[in-house]
């Protein structure tokens, strides 16, 4: 029974393996082969060709995203330039004021100068005038800053003189502050007068770079 179930197994493969080369034998299976292989090949090759040009449409088109973006922040810029061209006119005279206040030097002589000229008109003496930091009068700065330097003013006479002086001081065009002020009164024995003398530390504010830091030395 075994050796008949053997022999038709033989048989049945000898006749499958007969049949598959007659089907690849005759011209329609050539084709059909010969057809694939051409459709796999040009699946292939179109693959290759075309993969440049897809990543170059996608190159386009965030390219195209960006310049989208970068037109609707420029029109943002603009309209914001047109509403600000529109009141500048009327707000002309605050920004001069602003850059009075808030010049954009040091201006160190020049405020020197307004200083003597306030307490020469309060007929009050300056006797010395101290820069702790010696600010650069220079217009171009890499990272310019609201900044300012400070000044000790030791002056020497009366009381009302004194208090005209620094009232004039504070409210000028100049933004300053006045940190501190020391009153001390004296006789002076060959006058046979009271003698007020006052120290000031006034701080000056403009737009630029700040004056050099102090070494631990102080110099």
């Amino acid at each position: 029974m075994k050796k008949i179930s053997f022999a038709s197994s033989e048989i049945l493969r000898e006749r499958t393996m007969r049949e598959l080369q007659q089907f690849y034998q005759k011209p329609i299976a050539k084709v059909s082969i010969e057809l694939l292989a051409t459709l796999i090949v040009v699946i292939v090759l179109a693959f290759f060709a075309i993969r440049p040009t897809l990543l170059t449409m996608s190159q386009l088109l965030k390219d195209i995203d960006d310049r989208k973006k970068t037109g609707d922040s420029l029109g943002k810029k603009i309209a914001t330039l047109s509403t600000l061209s529109a009141e500048y006119p009327t707000m002309r005279h605050e920004v001069s004021l602003l850059d009075v206040a808030i010049p954009n030097t040091p201006n160190f002589d020049g405020f020197m100068r307004r200083l003597e000229k306030i307490a020469a008109n309060n007929n009050l003496i300056i006797e010395s005038i101290q820069a702790t930091q010696l600010p650069k009068e220079s217009i171009i700065s890499p990272a310019p800053q609201i900044t300012n330097f400070i000044i000790t003013i030791n002056f020497k006479g009366e009381y009302r003189k004194v208090r005209n002086t620094l009232s004039e001081l504070v409210v000028m065009d100049r933004f300053i502050t006045l940190d501190s002020v020391i009153l001390n009164a004296k006789r002076d024995e060959l006058e046979k007068t009271n003698v007020l003398r006052t120290t000031t530390n006034l701080r000056v504010v403009y737009y630029g770079t700040p004056p050099p830091a102090l070494k631990k030395d102080g110099t």
